[in-house]
């Protein structure tokens, strides 16, 4: 059965900001709806991965030279977790894609926004990582950045892991359902093989300690039958690693201003802990 939002969230799709490819932005005024759903945001862990590679695409997936881009040549990441439970249902790998086309106020990751740098991951290679984690990692959240970004790479590595496991998908977007829905032939096939999706930019002064997402702007959709939706709409909390004396946080903060605090706490008790740059919101 599908619950709806109020009226703004209904409407919200004829009253989106373009985005820079003429595809309408995910800005909605209204209230948390769901298409089956309860409510969501994003996180991760540092992973291995070849030499950062200059990325030269636009946020449509087009090289700026001109000309489309190969249906799945590589993504261009900026981390990988391997094993959270804060960012979807269940045990779950995550990866960030590099690089955004929206600038939403009070982005808490613009280290994320450029789509220049990041490292590049062949399809292959990536399904190959993912397809060997031990088999309690059940499912994988794309976050970023911004995932519909880079939707064909992204559909084929869906593709290449169901191949082998029946994998759960999920993904952070800042564009809403609508938008996707009626958008980019490239973004819907992505949208096609999600689980669930998370919608809607991250509004600052809307902030909650809400379920896998920051603001109650944003939505949970159930797009499929593979999830039922939780009882309560809270917080997942944050999970924390230390990896090469580095700490790496992921999860949605149910706190606005989590990271500034954190980072000064440390240095109030005379912690020199270097804190990984991705924070795992947008």
């Amino acid at each position: 059965m599908t619950r709806t939002g109020d009226d703004r969230d209904e409407a919200e799709g004829a009253r989106q900001e373009a985005g820079p490819d003429g595809e309408e932005a995910g800005y909605d005024g209204g209230k948390a709806g769901s298409d089956r759903q309860a409510a969501g945001h994003d996180g991760g862990e540092a992973g291995s991965a070849p030499r950062p590679a200059r990325n030269h695409r636009d946020g449509a997936g087009h090289h700026r030279n001109g000309g489309a881009a190969p249906a799945a040549p590589a993504l261009t990441l900026s981390r990988i977790a391997e094993s959270t439970t804060v960012l979807g249902p269940g045990v779950r790998a995550v990866v960030w894609v590099q690089g955004c086309p929206l600038r939403c106020t009070g982005c808490l990751a613009p280290e994320g926004l450029p789509f220049e740098g990041g490292e590049t991951w062949p399809v292959a290679a990536l399904a190959a990582r993912l397809n060997a984690l031990p088999a309690e990692v059940t499912g994988v959240t794309f976050s970023g950045g911004e995932p519909m970004a880079q939707p064909a790479a992204l559909a084929a590595l869906v593709d290449r892991l169901r191949a082998s496991r029946d994998w759960s998908v999920m993904s952070y977007s800042g564009f809403t359902l609508e938008a996707l829905r009626h958008g980019d032939p490239a973004r819907r096939d992505l949208l096609d093989r999600l689980d669930i999706l998370v919608d809607g930019p991250y509004l600052p002064d809307r902030h909650g300690a809400l379920l896998w997402r920051g603001s109650d702007n944003q939505r949970v959709h159930y797009l499929t039958d593979r999830h039922t939706p939780p009882a309560q709409d809270r917080s997942a909390g944050l999970q924390f690693d230390v990896q090469d004396g580095t700490v790496h946080w992921s999860g949605v903060p149910p706190v606005p201003g989590f990271r500034a605090s954190f980072e000064r706490a440390l240095r109030q008790e005379g912690i020199d802990l270097p804190i990984s740059r991705r924070t795992d919101v947008r």
